[in-house]
């Protein structure tokens, strides 16, 4: 009986925690990336390149920057809405 009620009560759950959340229009489609000229931000350039950010339904329009001072500075004043930077960084 234990066994049984085991059983189904983690089938329902399952079943509940896999059912597919409804997905609405992004926030902000049109969004500002920035990132310095390295090799670690081929991610991002392909991610551009291939069209996957307007298959999400997003406008993203990438820019070089000059160093990581002015990447972090764009970022908090909010003229970058995004960006790619080191690990320390927020």
């Amino acid at each position: 009986m234990f066994r049984t009620l085991l059983t189904a009560l983690l089938l329902w759950t399952l079943n509940t925690g896999l059912a597919q959340a409804e997905i609405g229009p992004p926030e902000k489609p049109d969004l500002r990336l920035g990132f310095i000229k390295l090799t670690d931000m081929a991610p991002l350039a392909v991610a551009w390149e291939q069209g996957f950010f307007m298959d999400e339904g997003l406008f993203v329009e990438i820019e070089a920057q000059a160093n990581w001072k002015v990447l972090l500075d764009r970022v908090i004043t909010g003229e970058l809405d995004g960006a790619h930077m080191l690990a320390g960084q927020p």
